[in-house]
């Protein structure tokens, strides 16, 4: 960006802030934000591993800035590490205003974010993507107006505030929205019991949302004013796990929680051995996929058409694929059908893809 832009101090709008490959002369750096106090709407910081560490917080007085992405250069996970002291000295001077209500953080490069992202506390939304060396997070479930989280490709990222097993697992207050897509190392996080648009867990550990499941009800009369008032997962709609390794069973007293469940997706978990019964018995599932679960395998069937198919068992081929099969009709089932009620007036309940 030209030097002299922290000068227009009436600025509302600026749209993206490229860093460039260095600063003195006509180039300036990112303490020209720092004067940018008129800005609203969206930034965009853009090519961030340009960026020299500065003395001040360069976004604490943007009031009225609502959307912030921080954007470092993409790198593998061969790259540089001797970037990770700098990138986490950056982050830290780019603390935004506590009315920032939504952050992404694109391809940063340090072990650990910076503290404050605890402190922003009218943030409603979070995405993390590619932040290659980050093994810990900061307490995100003290962000009470947080609802949608999002946290992609971080293959390092171990924890979100929880350095060890605990009896009593910390909530996220008011989550509604949870995507974790290829993090294998997560395993010890806040739950998530107030999910209910969509939760999707791809490539990532089943440990949070075993625990989640498993959570109590909460009391009535003490929980009367709190947003986690509801059986775990009560208003889930749409439940998507994906190469999930370490999932052997889904819990059978979360199972019943699930009434509101719309679509469960189930695929390439290759230890899930058994699915609870009462999936058979949730009243707004429409559609149940699962695929390619090779280890998937359940005794009962019903040869008479008329009658509910309860379980398949699962054949697995030479390419690797699943395919349901009957065992009392000793053949593979050749309509497309891996779950399905036979009830009148009821929605078919799966559609193998």
């Amino acid at each position: 960006m030209p030097k002299g832009i922290g000068e227009l101090t009436p600025l509302q709008t600026l749209k993206k802030f490229v860093v460039g490959t260095r600063t003195g002369g006509e180039v300036g750096g990112l303490d020209e934000l720092n004067g940018l106090i008129g800005l609203r709407g969206e930034l965009t910081i853009e090519s961030l591993t340009n960026a020299v560490p500065v003395d001040l917080y360069v976004l604490k007085k943007q009031s009225c800035l609502q959307s912030l992405i921080l954007k470092w250069n993409e790198r593998d996970d061969n790259g540089d590490y001797s970037s990770t002291n700098k990138d986490e000295e950056i982050l830290e001077k780019l603390c935004p205003h506590p009315n920032l209500k939504k952050l992404e953080i694109h391809h940063y490069g340090g072990l650990k974010l910076s503290s404050w992202l605890s402190s922003i506390t009218n943030l409603a939304e979070i995405s993390l993507a590619g932040c290659w060396r980050c093994e810990y997070l900061p307490s995100l479930h003290q962000l009470p107006a947080l609802k949608k989280l999002h946290i992609l490709n971080c293959p390092n990222l171990k924890a979100i505030d929880i350095e060890k097993e605990e009896e009593e697992w910390p909530c996220f207050p008011c989550l509604s929205h949870l995507e974790i897509l290829d993090c294998p190392n997560l395993t010890r996080m806040p739950l998530f019991p107030t999910v209910e648009q969509k939760l999707s867990l791809q490539r990532t550990s089943s440990q949070a949302l075993v625990r989640t499941m498993k959570k109590a009800a909460p009391d009535t009369e003490e929980h009367m004013s709190s947003s986690y008032s509801c059986p775990p997962l009560s208003k889930l709609t749409h439940l998507k796990l994906e190469g999930i390794d370490d999932l052997e069973s889904l819990p059978e007293e979360g199972m019943h929680n699930l009434t509101s469940l719309q679509e469960l997706f189930i695929f390439e978990c290759p230890r899930l051995a058994s699915l609870p019964q009462a999936v058979q018995h949730l009243p707004s599932l429409q559609t149940s996929n699962i695929w390619r679960c090779p280890q998937l395998s359940t005794e009962r069937c019903s040869e008479n058409e008329e009658e509910d198919i309860i379980s398949l068992d699962f054949q697995k081929t030479s390419m690797g694929s699943a395919y349901p099969y009957c065992p009392k009709c000793s053949g593979q089932i050749t309509k497309k059908v891996i779950l399905r009620r036979r009830i009148p007036g009821q929605p078919q309940l799966g559609m193998f893809p």
